[in-house]
């Protein structure tokens, strides 16, 4: 039996919140910045490519306090990027490289080895953790930071296709490790992906009805992996961790999987919208602060034809 591992200590920062209105393409279609406001859509963050290198350093570094861990304890960071997807390297600050260099170095850990995680968009997070599971199972590493940071340049959009949310600035981070380091910190149980490669040549644009068909049923297909995974049901687990969108994709969320509405996380539809491979990182952050009990809990990303989550117990100190 595989020995467990463990998601600690998950944190963000964000950039400047400015209200929606003031995104171009929305102050150019009236009609669809009213149809935002009226699914839940208020604020987004941005920030610049330097300021997205201290956001950066700033969750990782949350992320060691939380977890009483020196910088030197860590022995490698995954970096699940986004804009390498798009094929937009202005849109990934100066090269990933760079980001994380800046880390290490404000950080004091220029031994962690780099790792990088692309392709899967919204997926690259849960991802990054199946990586870090296999690392750490195979005695490379004990301790590993992954971290998502993404900020939209210049001209690249805001408006999540097909205009469904708006796209925030955010930096996160969460440590994983051989045992668990921290207050907040989960036991990583199962993870699962699913696919559907008759998605990569559809659009919502070409073809809403089948696209809507098919995206629901990638998540119901993972959802029903991840609790056969764990031999139980949609009532043993507390909450869905997932993408933030807005309220009416939470009710698409709600059909494909089973969880009422008021079971996934959606307290920051109105703050963030959509963050891409933070998401999850987020929002299991804001979750868990207020909370000191043992639960499950089903963490599922929505790639754009493929899909990856992970069942995850709370663990108590």
């Amino acid at each position: 039996m595989t020995a467990p591992v463990y998601l600690c200590a998950p944190a963000y920062r964000h950039g400047a919140l400015h209200d929606i209105g003031g995104i171009a393409a929305l102050r150019a279609d009236p009609d669809l910045l009213e149809t935002l406001r009226a699914l839940g859509l208020q604020t987004y963050a941005t920030c610049s490519r330097a300021e997205l290198f201290d956001l950066a350093a700033a969750a990782a570094g949350d992320v060691l306090r939380a977890c009483a861990l020196d910088a030197c304890d860590v022995d490698a960071i995954v970096y699940p990027s986004t804009c390498y997807f798009t094929g937009d390297t202005t849109n990934d600050p100066n090269g990933a490289g760079a980001l994380l260099g800046h880390v290490v170095a404000a950080l004091g850990m220029p031994h962690a080895l780099p790792y990088g995680i692309s392709f899967a968009r919204c997926v690259n997070t849960v991802h990054a953790v199946e990586l870090c599971r296999g690392l750490i199972a195979n005695g490379r590493h004990r301790n590993i930071l992954v971290l998502a940071a993404d900020a939209m340049q210049g001209d690249f959009p805001r408006i999540v296709d097909p205009g469904v949310s708006v796209v925030s600035d955010v930096a996160s981070c969460l440590l994983v490790s051989a045992q668990p380091q921290s207050g907040v910190a989960y036991r990583v149980d199962a993870v699962r992906d699913h696919v559907d490669w008759s998605l990569a040549n559809l659009s919502a644009q070409s073809n809403f009805p089948d696209f809507l068909k098919k995206t629901v049923g990638g998540m119901a297909a993972l959802a029903r992996k991840l609790l056969q995974a764990g031999q139980g049901s949609v009532a043993d687990h507390a909450q869905l961790i997932t993408n933030t969108v807005n309220r009416s994709v939470l009710r698409i969320f709600s059909q494909a999987t089973g969880f009422a509405p008021a079971d996934i996380f959606s307290a920051n539809i109105g703050k963030l919208g959509h963050c891409d491979g933070s998401d999850l990182i987020v929002n299991l952050a804001d979750y868990s602060a207020p909370r000191q009990v043992r639960e499950s809990v089903l963490a599922i990303a929505n790639g754009p034809y493929l899909w990856g989550g992970m069942a995850l117990t709370r663990v108590l100190p």
